[in-house]
Parts: structure tokens; sequence; C-alpha cells
């Protein structure tokens, strides 16, 4: 069980990061842990709780996708999490690289990938709890670019 935040308990001034360590996923790049904290809890990363409507989950190779419609109120939802992911990235604007917007690269494709999760039922739903578990910035020495770490999961 996750502590959640709904998209409009995120503030940017509730954000801190880490000391720079070596990133153990990407060869030749850097990790910041980000840390979310307010007058009643600290949290080790950031956890976003949002409902996308009229959605379809479906196999995507060896992955698993979750499509979603344009509609005003998803896109209400789409554009706030790009919203947080830039506000995020660019705080780090002090990190001497070119900021890459993983998130809203994704969105822009009208679906996001979800983490693997064996139980979910493929197919369509017309309400589905997400979970955004944001852990950090990673930063790559050598494609000189930074962004954000981060998973799709479905809250059940």
């Amino acid at each position: 069980m996750y502590v959640t935040l709904n998209l409009d308990q995120f503030d940017i001034n509730n954000i801190f990061t880490s000391e720079k360590t070596k990133n153990n996923i990407m060869n030749h790049s850097d990790f910041y842990r980000l840390y979310f904290s307010n007058d009643e809890m600290v949290m080790n990363g950031v956890y976003l709780n949002f409902n996308l409507k009229n959605v379809t989950i479906e196999k995507y190779f060896n992955k698993i996708k979750c499509c979603y419609d344009e509609s005003i109120y998803n896109s209400q939802i789409i554009n706030k999490i790009v919203d947080i992911e830039k506000s995020i990235v660019d705080k780090c604007d002090d990190i001497n690289s070119k900021s890459c917007y993983r998130i809203d690269e994704q969105m822009s494709h009208k679906y996001i990938k979800i983490f693997d999760q064996n139980k979910l039922k493929l197919g369509h739903y017309n309400n589905l709890s997400i979970l955004l578990k944001i852990s950090g910035i990673w930063s790559s020495n050598k494609t000189e670019q930074y962004g954000l770490t981060f998973r799709f999961f479905i809250n059940h």
C-alpha cells in the first residue's frame, strides 16, 4: 500500500532531490532520488493517483499499454501530469544537460505503458485508477540529457 497524492495536492515547493549517485540502471549516468516533504510527511519519491475514463488495456509486444480517448476529462488529467513532469524537470535545471520529458512524449501518443501486472485483465474500462510513481531524475553523461524516472501502475 502506498500513500498517494491526488494531482491537485502536488506542490513543486515540496520537492527535494538527493545528492547525485551512480545510476545502476543506465550506463554513464547519474541518479538523483526525489523526495516529497510537507508539514505532515516525507515520501521517498512522488506517488500520484489519478483516474482515466474510457480506456482500453491491451498487450503491446511483451508490455501492457493503457490507451485512452481524448475526452475533455482525460485531457485535463493528462495536462496536469505533463505540467507536473515539466515543473519537476525544470526545477532541476542546474543539471548541465538538456531536459527530456518522457512522460509527455509517451502521453502524446494517447497511451501509457503499464509496469508489468500479471493479474490485469485486458479489455475496455469505463473508469480506471492509475498510480504514477516518480522515483527520481536520471542524467546521462553520454547523451547530455536528463529526465524523470517513473512507472505507471493500475490501482486495484
